[in-house]
């Protein structure tokens, strides 16, 4: 077979792998190290990294059960903003956190998490940061294929995963954030980061912080059962 039937073929099977994948991501659900809070008794603080399970083509692909990340973004107001960045919507964006997690957490397939880091990072480098990404329109780069297929193929996929562009996808846009305020090590290549290492357990080494801050465990939300 020539180069290009070859290419052809590992296309198609990495396609069809990622599809089956896709129709298979488990559910995440809290494990004995992971608390349970409830979200109206959470004050959430600049920093806070939210977690989405809510996309299982992009968690077919970014090897792991969260397909979206955000970050909390507390200005003047006081209310806790989510910055974050999706292919729908484009360009990064700062919205008030509170209704987009009550509305994820109404559908029955959704789940949300965050993790915290302490102590809370500088609030005015954050938005300092946010702002400008907003003002400037970032936009969405659908890239986050490229970390995935590398992981999950390994050699059959060399591709380039540190740089992205002019924009961001969700994970290096919280990485940058972070990295912003002094917190994130910059030796971290954003663009090889997915919404799972947020998740993972061993959150420490894949994407370590600078001291004094550290990662908190990884908490599930919920909401009040209205029935009582």
């Amino acid at each position: 077979m020539d180069e290009t039937t070859v290419v052809l073929i590992l296309t198609m099977f990495a396609v069809g792998y990622v599809m089956v994948r896709a129709l298979h991501v488990p559910r995440p659900v809290p494990g004995k190290k992971h608390p349970t809070r409830l979200a109206e008794d959470v004050q959430f603080r600049p920093g806070d990294v939210i977690l989405f399970h809510s996309n299982p083509w992009i968690q077919g692909v970014a090897d792991g059960e969260w397909s979206h990340v955000g970050i909390v973004v507390v200005g003047n107001s006081k209310e806790p903003k989510l910055f974050d960045i999706t292919g729908g919507n484009q360009f990064a964006a700062a919205k008030p956190f509170m209704p987009i997690l009550e509305k994820e957490l109404m559908q029955g397939d959704r789940v949300v998490a965050f993790r915290r880091v302490s102590p809370a990072p500088p609030t005015k480098l954050l938005c300092h940061f946010a702002r400008d990404c907003v003002r400037k329109k970032m936009p969405y780069e659908h890239v986050y294929w490229r970390a995935g297929f590398v992981r999950l193929f390994g050699w059959a996929f060399p591709l380039d995963t540190r740089h992205g562009g002019i924009g961001a996808m969700c994970s290096s846009l919280v990485c940058d954030s972070l990295k912003a305020c002094g917190v994130l090590d910059a030796k971290v290549e954003s663009f090889e980061v997915l919404p799972p290492d947020f998740g993972s357990g061993d959150i420490n080494s894949r994407l370590p912080l600078r001291p004094p801050y550290r990662w908190g465990p990884l908490t599930f939300l919920r909401m009040r059962d209205p029935s009582f």
